[in-house]
């Protein structure tokens, strides 16, 4: 094959890859697709992402958040809340995770937890 040919073709390989790995190691990447999947109403899958998300980057907030949102989609509110509790512990000033919180205890019949939840995403500017 021509020298030509090969030096283009090598640059797309190294391009291709370079993308790839790019892809696999960002977080920012992760958390995308697992909004574009909520989205989709698919949720299991988004929960992975969520999940490959806070493994690459485990600070990440609104991964937990958006976990926990995938969860209580999925009416698993117990672990939702446990999600929510893990952003909240990270970023207590996390608003939304202390409404979204709310809501899950809300679901769970636990009126006076939920109740303490929207009080305290109402102090941080949730109304």
């Amino acid at each position: 094959m021509d020298s030509l040919v090969l030096i283009p073709l090598a640059l797309v390989i190294v391009f291709a890859l370079s993308v790839r790995k790019f892809m696999v190691l960002n977080p920012d990447f992760w958390m995308a697709m697992g909004m574009v999947l909520i989205d989709m109403k698919r949720y299991e899958r988004a929960i992975c992402c969520f999940d490959r998300t806070v493994k690459l980057y485990p600070f990440y907030v609104y991964a937990f958040g958006n976990k926990g949102l995938a969860l209580y989609e999925m009416g698993r509110c117990e672990d939702a809340v446990k999600s929510y509790d893990k952003a909240i512990e990270l970023n207590p000033l996390f608003a939304e995770g202390w409404y979204n919180k709310g809501l899950a205890f809300k679901k769970m019949g636990l009126d006076a937890e939920a109740e303490d939840a929207f009080l305290r995403a109402g102090d941080l500017g949730i109304k």
